[in-house]
């Protein structure tokens, strides 16, 4: 199975959770992060997710699966501990729909990767189901080396970016200014603050 990255944008696609449990728990906090519109369907629920469906998040559907409760899912995942309900959905998923397989990674046509996510700014990191602990373990790294400081940094990176669009300079002149930016000294919030005054004199 030969995969690639993508960034997608769930905003108003639905999405449907099989399974009540700890995994789904997993794959919704990652989701609550979109305006999907989420549907979870188990017999029985984690109370963190019923909680989440009071808060309204998401929808629960407390019943056993069917083949129509996915019929016009964008994506469709996959978290029981029970084979059959696995095998019944995989059947059932549509063909142009997304498909992530929590229970077996090359079964689906999505995949979770680990990810640290420092606001604009995200890191990805897939072993491609070989080692979800080595994953999870380089994601520790990067978390650390990453920090939250990053947060800031890329919006002041976005802010400068969108001032030099807009100055009167050459490619080569908005090119060194991008460049000088990625110094590490401007993750220092007096640092951005100055030289987006500079920028701005540019105007």
């Amino acid at each position: 199975m030969a995969s690639i990255p993508l960034m997608v944008n769930l905003d108003k696609k639905k999405i449907v959770i099989v399974g009540g449990g700890r995994v789904a728990l997993k794959r919704i906090a990652v989701l609550n992060k979109s305006e999907a519109f989420i549907t979870v369907i188990s017999p029985h629920f984690q109370p963190e997710i019923k909680a989440l469906e009071k808060a309204g998040f998401l929808t629960c559907l407390e019943k056993a699966f069917a083949p129509d409760d996915i019929s016009d899912a964008f994506l469709v995942i996959i978290a029981t501990d029970n084979p059959e309900v696995n095998e019944s959905v995989r059947n059932a998923a549509p063909a142009n729909c997304l498909l992530n397989d929590a229970s077996s990674a090359e079964s689906g046509s999505v995949q979770f990767p680990a990810a640290v996510k420092r606001g604009r700014l995200t890191i990805a990191v897939s072993t491609e189901g070989a080692s979800p602990k080595f994953a999870k373990h380089l994601k520790k790294e990067l978390s650390e080396r990453y920090n939250e400081d990053y947060e800031a940094y890329m919006e002041f990176l976005f802010t400068a970016r969108q001032l030099l669009k807009k100055a009167d300079l050459s490619f080569e002149e908005k090119d060194m200014h991008l460049q000088i930016i990625l110094s590490k000294s401007y993750l220092d919030p007096r640092e951005q603050e100055k030289k987006l005054l500079q920028l701005r004199d540019l105007l």
